[in-house]
């Protein structure tokens, strides 16, 4: 008979929630489109203490989620559950976002929860692909780890929020070209935005650290999700966004590189090495074997490979002088 009841007050639970959902959903659809003054700091009206563990794995709210990242104002619905006090619950990374403080200096919105906001109904309006939106919604999930005594600085939030996600992607039993998407860009949205920073063999690693090379629905995904991140502060909701057109190009041209790209340039310069070198006193013919040929043309492959990053750097930064930090 306790089992019984114990069941039917979960039916109960559950159906309330439904309700909730759906009324965020609801509100998601049919809202009107924000701009970037209509936002502020969402307090939770509803103090729920307890509610069963396995709704906010329930594939219905996983639904419902998918439903407000489709909807027009998808930033209604989250913050319609923060005041229902179920994101408390179900997303707290989310939920306990809103009054985290940011440097104004790049986030002239200040509260996280609000970038949180913004980034899903930027990328809403962006029309981005399904996976960038999942993306956007989780990107910043490291921040709610800050420490008060912190703020508003978040260093290393972006690596500090993949375990997170990762916790995420395995509740909500996500697809895992989906959790790798998700993964990617929570922990390599920041570096994006100074990329014309990083040295061209830091650059080479990131994007195989990316996996976007030759993988066009990665790095289209990719850039749209941090795009969404970059457009969703305050003053910069339709400003262009840093640097992924830039990514986009270098990750072009690398994908035209085949083996024989280099073949005449390098030929060139290693017979004039050999020359150079056959005019030095005591002068072996060890000097010029296959190996080292072989050493040479690695070598020359590299820096034709940096110089052709540092020209595309150039052309998107052509009064910067620009300072590799990495």
């Amino acid at each position: 008979m306790v089992g019984f009841l114990r069941g039917n007050e979960m039916n109960k639970e559950r159906e309330y929630w439904l309700n909730i959902w759906a009324r965020g959903v609801s509100f998601a659809k049919n809202g009107q489109e924000k701009s970037d003054n209509d936002y502020s700091i969402i307090s939770i009206k509803k103090n729920i203490e307890l509610i069963d563990k396995d709704l906010i794995k329930d594939k219905a709210w996983v639904n419902a989620i998918h439903q407000a990242l489709s909807s027009e104002v998808p930033s209604l619905a989250f913050e319609y559950w923060r005041e229902e006090g179920w994101l408390k619950h179900a997303i707290p990374e989310i939920d306990a976002l809103w009054g985290k403080t940011q440097p104004e200096q790049y986030h002239p919105e200040i509260d996280t929860g609000i970038h949180a906001m913004m980034v899903i109904d930027r990328a809403v309006q962006d029309k981005t692909s399904m996976e960038a939106r999942w993306a956007a919604l989780v990107h910043d999930f490291g921040k709610s780890l800050t420490k008060d005594e912190l703020l508003p600085s978040h260093h290393g939030h972006e690596k500090a929020g993949v375990p997170l996600v990762e916790d995420k992607i395995k509740l909500w039993d996500l697809n895992p070209e989906l959790g790798k998407l998700l993964l990617k860009v929570t922990e390599y949205h920041g570096i994006i935005h100074n990329l014309q920073d990083l040295k061209a063999l830091s650059i080479l690693n990131l994007i195989n650290s990316l996996e976007i090379k030759n993988n066009k629905k990665m790095l289209s995904d990719f850039c749209e999700a941090v795009n969404s991140d970059d457009r969703g502060r305050k003053f910069f909701f339709n400003a262009e966004p840093r640097n992924t057109k830039m990514l986009i190009k270098i990750v072009t041209e690398l994908e035209k590189i085949t083996d024989t790209t280099f073949v005449n340039s390098n030929d060139e310069h290693w017979n004039s090495l050999v020359e150079k070198r056959k005019k030095v006193p005591n002068f072996s013919e060890e000097w010029i074997n296959e190996s080292a040929k072989q050493k040479f043309y690695k070598q020359r492959e590299a820096q034709n490979i940096y110089d052709m990053i540092d020209d595309i750097k150039k052309e998107f930064y052509p009064e910067t002088k620009l300072k590799a930090k990495m």
